[in-house]
This record gives C-alpha cells, structure tokens and sequence, in this order.
C-alpha cells in the first residue's frame, strides 16, 4: 500500500522549467527508477538542452577570447609607450602610488591624485582605461561559468541515460554501469582514462548495423570514433592542466612586471581556444551518440531489461 502511495507520489510530482532544463528532475526520475525494469528512453530532449547550453558556452568563450585578446593588445600598447610594470587594476591609492613609483612618474601623494595634480591624471588615465577592458572580462567569465555547470549537469544526465540504454541494445559487453560512468567523469585525472572508456563502450555498443546516409557511415568507422573519443580526452586534459584556476595559481602572483603579465594573458588566450574545442567535440560526440541509439533501437525493437534478475545473476 506505501508503496503505491510513493510511486503515485513519484508519478504526480511536478518540476519546474529550471529542473528539466538542468536535467534535475530526470536524474531523481532515474534515481526512484534503478531497480525497476525499463526499455529504451530517449535521449533526445537531454541532448537538445545540451546543446543548446553548450552553444551558449562556446559562444561565451569566443566572446572571452575576444576579450582577452583586446587585454593583450591594450597592454602591448602599454609597452610600447614606455611602461616597464603591471599598471593597477584598482583604485587603490597605494597601489597608484607605488605604480607611480614604479614608472618614476611625478605623482607623490593622495591629495595629488584626488586634485589630479602633477602627473597623476596620466597615472589615473592609465589605471582606468586598464580597469575598464578588463572589469568587461569578469562579467563574461562569471557567465560561462554558470553555463559550464548547467552543461555538465544536463552532461551527466545525457550520459547516464545513454549507458543505461546499452543493455536494451543488446550490447553484452558494458564494462561500467550508468552510476559508475557519472562517477569516474567527474573524479579528476582518473577521468581521463575513465571518460575514454566510457566513450568507447557507448559507440560501441550504440552503433547501428545499417547505414542510411554516407556522413553516418563515415561515424561508423572505428578510427573515426576513436580519433573523436581520443581528441576530446586530450583536449580534457590541456583543459585540466590550462584552465582559469590553474593559470591564476601559477602565474597570477608573477605578474608585477608588464612583459610577465602580457604572457599570462597569452596563456589565458590559448585556454580559451581549450574551452570552445571542448564545447564543438563534446557536441559532435554527443550527437553521433544519440543518433547511433536511436538507429539502433528500430533495429532491434523494445528489449525490457530487469536489474533485479541482474543482480541476482
């Protein structure tokens, strides 16, 4: 009877917008679901939210790359015109000063800069112009990263569903499980071998015996998937290895000096391109993996799988 209550309960719930555009609702779906039988479920909604939101983030980080690469044209300018040290990001008035210092810039004390006497209007001029290219960054970062959390979210849930969906397939040969997939992803450094693996057996076990287009056959060739699984490992792991937190960790508390700032940037700049190849090969990957599955399924029709005979087995 409680039983029929919580599964009526399950049944009735409602989410709202923002739990199944983020894939919420669907993950606590498959959570009141794992050991009841099931067939094929369709990714299709999962992966047009997912691209969507992956459109977004690449589309953020061209907009970041954009700005990072007028950062370095505007301190390139900086030293060009002389400037040997980092100018101030803030309006600090120690920091103007010592900037000043710095350059040997006539700009003494705080009243000077406040009447913008002697030459702390060009030290005040260099410090916002600085601020304002690079205060425009922030807003752009905070935005993708919001859409990185959003995309790895509705990302998992895609993925767990795909893998789940092998075994009514008919592929035997599943080495991981859709929990077990979800959590070797997002363990780092282990996830570099783990998300090859679980690519590997997602083609492989989605992949349709009959082709109906030639762009499709081209998808069904071996090192066709291999070189898309291995690249987008690789690019996982510059992406590791050259993200924003990393970069700021080693470089960030080198730059007091404008040529090591300007290289810092540089790095930034070729992060940026990290994160829109990331973006374009997860969505090519993602879809070819969805349209295997679908192809797939009318091949072989509704196969009911049981976890609970599984695991007695």
């Amino acid at each position: 009877m409680n039983k029929d209550k919580n599964r009526n309960f399950s049944q009735n719930k409602k989410y709202s917008l923002y739990d199944k555009l983020t894939g919420k609702s669907e993950l606590e779906k498959i959570r009141e679901k794992k050991f009841e039988p099931y067939s094929f479920e369709s990714n299709n909604f999962q992966l047009f939210t997912l691209i969507i939101s992956l459109i977004s983030f690449v589309i953020l980080s061209i907009f970041l790359l954009i700005q990072d690469n007028r950062i370095i044209t505007h301190l390139e300018s900086l030293r060009v015109d002389g400037l040997e040290t980092s100018p101030p990001s803030r309006f600090f008035v120690d920091d103007l000063l010592a900037f000043a210092d710095r350059e040997e810039i006539k700009c003494e004390n705080e009243s000077e800069i406040l009447l913008l006497r002697s030459d702390c209007p060009l030290v005040v001029d260099i410090h916002s112009n600085y601020a304002k290219v690079k205060n425009n960054s922030f807003i752009i970062t905070g935005l993708l990263i919001f859409s990185s959390l959003v995309s790895i979210f509705i990302f998992c849930s895609f993925i767990h569903r795909a893998t789940r969906n092998l075994l009514t397939l008919k592929f035997d040969n599943q080495s991981l499980t859709a929990d077990q997939s979800i959590f070797w992803l997002l363990i780092p450094l282990v996830n570099f071998w783990r998300s090859f693996q679980v690519f590997q057996q997602l083609y492989l076990g989605s992949k349709p015996k009959y082709r109906n287009n030639f762009l499709l056959q081209i998808f069904t060739y071996s090192f066709v998937s291999y070189i898309l699984i291995l690249l987008w490992v690789l690019i996982l792991v510059l992406f590791t290895v050259f993200n924003r937190r990393t970069i700021d960790f080693f470089w960030s508390r080198q730059n007091d000096m404008l040529y090591n700032l300007i290289d810092y940037y540089n790095i930034l700049f070729l992060s940026d391109i990290v994160l829109i190849i990331i973006g374009i090969l997860t969505i090519i990957n993602i879809s070819v993996i969805n349209t295997f599955q679908n192809l797939r399924h009318k091949e072989v029709g509704m196969i009911v799988v049981d976890p609970k005979k599984m695991i007695k087995k």
